[in-house]
């Protein structure tokens, strides 16, 4: 299970809680964003295999696994293994192996779409068991996997996606070479992370969507100059974004940011405001 938080919720919500319209638009932007990143899935799958029904079939199956919804602040994204039958002519295993690797690429789009239409995300991921139901269109959540996700999220401080340990265990057990598909160590404390540029190779489209994440953060950044918190949140997320937009195989630094330093130096200025406004107190 993954659980998923949108930064800044609550700002957004004091300042369009009195406009119904704003409110509709960014429920629809939300809907959108999910479900386009499953439908995207789906439909490489099904050019990839047009030509093959049995196997476009199976792949509709593996994305049909996968549950997403939005839950106030949240995105919550499910993957219920062990209920899932396999096809007779796909071993259990493989088949297990390609519902996570369209779970993660799943995440990985949402997360890329999101970021270039709406803001930051920080989340967590993590295995365990997990009961769900809808009755009378109300949804019911009893999980272990989903409690230590929201841990995770807490853990993660910025924006990123944590993995738990037990996720890579499990992984390993599956295929070895599935965590360093979708992975990566974070150098500021070692922890494993959701990579969500890994994989993606130079594109119109992608370049599109990698232009507009960087129009996000410089006008974020313009907009949260002079607010720690804000600051600091956006700036982790932009070393992170120059890191994986300037090596191989984006290799794009038409989409990188060039003043990173001067951020950094404006986040030293305010953290020395605040903590002489703290020995003043």
């Amino acid at each position: 299970m993954s659980y998923i938080d949108v930064l800044g919720y609550k700002r957004i919500v004091d300042k369009l809680i009195d406009q119904p319209a704003f409110i509709e638009e960014l429920e629809r932007l939300y809907y959108g964003i999910s479900i386009s990143a499953l439908k995207e899935l789906q439909d490489i799958a099904l050019i990839e295999n047009e030509t093959d029904r049995e196997v476009t079939a199976y792949y509709k199956k593996v994305i049909d696994s996968i549950c997403v919804r939005c839950i106030a602040d949240s995105f919550i994204f499910t993957l219920q293994v062990p209920e899932i039958d396999s096809k007779k002519e796909f071993d259990e295993r493989g088949f297990i192996k390609d519902c996570v690797s369209a779970y993660f690429g799943t995440i990985k789009m949402f997360s890329q779409l999101f970021i270039c239409k709406a803001g930051l995300l920080r989340g967590g991921i993590s295995i365990g068991k997990h009961y769900e139901s809808e009755k009378e269109q109300q949804l019911f959540i009893f999980s272990q996997a989903h409690n230590r996700a929201c841990e995770m999220e807490k853990e993660a401080r910025t924006p990123r996606i944590r993995i738990d340990e037990s996720v890579r265990l499990y992984l390993d057990d599956i295929s070895s070479d599935l965590v360093w598909k979708f992975f990566y160590r974070d150098d500021e404390d070692g922890c494993l992370c959701l990579d969500i540029y890994k994989g993606i190779q130079a594109s119109p489209r992608m370049n599109n969507i990698l232009d507009d994440i960087k129009r996000w953060i410089e006008f974020n950044i313009k907009a949260n100059w002079n607010n720690k918190k804000e600051l600091g949140m956006i700036i982790a997320f932009a070393k992170y974004h120059n890191s994986r937009v300037n090596s191989e195989p984006i290799n794009f630094p038409a989409a990188s940011l060039e003043y990173i330093t001067k951020c950094e130096d404006q986040y030293k200025i305010l953290k020395k405001q605040k903590g002489k406004k703290s020995k003043r107190k």
